[in-house]
């Protein structure tokens, strides 16, 4: 899958020769004749250790996933990303934590994702202020993931883009963060929308923020100065409501910036010491 975009990752691979991967079982979840299961997790957890496609029939797919087996690729089989819905409505408040609140949560390596939706409904079914919490459409911690042509959308925290593989290190220890490529995706959100200490790329995506008193796209929170980690978005767009109110264009003190409708470029790459994202030309 993605064969003409699988490492736009000079960015973030280094140059290593990839061995070659058994083929992948592949499965189909649905209440069609050809489905062999019912539920999205039914089919993950039949995977083995050489991982699965599971190819998902459109529809709205009312579940919360967790995949921690390597190497699974999720793909919706509609015409588009619109077709094929993963949704639940958990958040911090209801569940105790950010980490706990995901609805599609990931932490094995070798993740897909392709042509569907991943939707967490907690904004949109709690609109009072009293119940403002995070809540994650996709919590990934997956290196060599792929996500492409995938719409993910809440409010604050939508997209947990972090890796496992630096937490325990010590200050002064250069580390890896995991490597993870968006490439086509919408993802909407408010506050801290994506997030995380991944050392991802962002390739042609659409950033949507929702109306909120407080917009911040991005909070990439890499954990020391030594942890080779950062987002790097390359021709993405920005875009939001033109109702009067602002956005904040980047984390980490950057300018606020009037919205617009749409900003048709938005190209930016990692400011590496910082750990943070940045606007270049």
């Amino acid at each position: 899958m993605l064969p003409a975009l699988m490492f736009p990752l000079a960015l973030l691979a280094p140059a290593t020769q990839a061995s070659s991967a058994p083929v992948r079982p592949v499965v189909h979840v649905g209440l069609t004749p050809e489905a062999q299961f019912s539920t999205i997790q039914q089919a993950v957890d039949s995977a083995s250790e050489h991982g699965l496609v599971v190819l998902i029939a459109p529809g709205i797919h009312k579940e919360k996933l967790t995949i921690s087996k390597a190497n699974i690729a999720l793909v919706g089989t509609g015409k588009r990303p619109q077709d094929t819905i993963i949704t639940f409505g958990d958040s911090a408040k209801n569940t105790g934590s950010t980490f706990k609140s995901g609805t599609v949560t990931v932490t094995a390596d070798g993740f897909e994702a392709e042509n569907l939706s991943i939707v967490n409904t907690w904004w949109d079914e709690h609109p009072s202020p009293d119940d403002s919490s995070q809540a994650v459409a996709l919590q990934i911690s997956s290196d060599r993931a792929v996500i492409d042509r995938v719409r993910l959308l809440s409010g604050q925290d939508t997209l947990f883009a972090g890796s496992l593989t630096c937490r325990n290190n010590s200050p002064g220890t250069p580390c890896d963060a995991s490597r993870e490529f968006f490439n086509e995706c919408f993802i909407q959100g408010h506050i801290d929308y994506i997030f995380g200490d991944a050392k991802a790329v962002f390739n042609n995506c659409e950033l949507n923020s929702r109306q909120h008193p407080y917009v911040m796209i991005t909070a990439q929170s890499k954990h020391f100065p030594e942890e080779n980690s950062g987002y790097w978005m390359l021709h993405c767009r920005i875009t939001g409501t033109d109702d009067g109110n602002r956005i904040a264009s980047a984390d980490h003190g950057a300018p606020i910036l009037p919205s617009p409708s749409s900003i048709p470029t938005c190209r930016r790459r990692l400011l590496k010491r910082l750990g943070r994202t940045g606007t270049a030309d």
